[in-house]
């Protein structure tokens, strides 16, 4: 397996969170989240830095939500991230074969994937979600999207390996 950067996406991930808010506004944001989630994770190749790249397109995400409302809006644009998140981990776990997925009946996270011997655990350097406070974000939001990012990158990480193994899966 490949030695992955990983305090690279914790960074970033934790420093575009923290985007102090000005005046809601109440209109439907012009930024398509999942468009360009979908289209961003979708231009990641298999290298070495795949996964602070992938990291770069969540984060992104999130903080082109956060401009197209005038930097408000967090905890909306934190949920829509984090339900991308959580749906293309199930839509990831679902197209997988059986034998990718390993002795997992259910997406692992990244630390069940480190405590495995299958990579780092993403998720180690992430603080407390509890600990974290975001303007005008509820605790709840936070803890649901620093669940919802390792397991989606440790499903990304087993979609990688089945398509090395058959290219033409994928």
């Amino acid at each position: 397996m490949r030695q992955m950067s990983v305090p690279i996406f914790i960074s970033a991930a934790i420093t575009l969170l923290f985007c102090p808010p000005s005046n809601a506004q109440q209109a439907t944001s012009p930024f398509d989240t999942r468009g360009f989630l979908d289209a961003c994770a979708g231009f990641v190749p298999d290298v070495d830095f795949a996964i602070p790249m992938d990291g770069q397109c969540v984060n992104q995400a999130r903080k082109m939500c956060s401009l197209a409302f005038g930097m408000s809006e967090n905890e909306v644009c934190l949920k829509d991230v984090t339900a991308w998140l959580q749906d293309e981990t199930h839509r990831i776990w679902q197209s997988l074969p059986e034998d990718a997925r390993g002795k997992y009946d259910e997406p692992p996270t990244g630390q069940q994937m480190a405590e495995d011997g299958f990579g780092p655990d993403l998720g180690q350097s992430l603080p407390d979600c509890e600990d974290v406070e975001i303007p005008d974000v509820s605790a709840g939001v936070v803890c649901d999207y620093f669940q919802a990012v390792p397991t989606w990158h440790a499903v990304r990480i087993m979609q990688r390996s089945a398509s090395a193994i058959e290219p033409d899966k994928e």
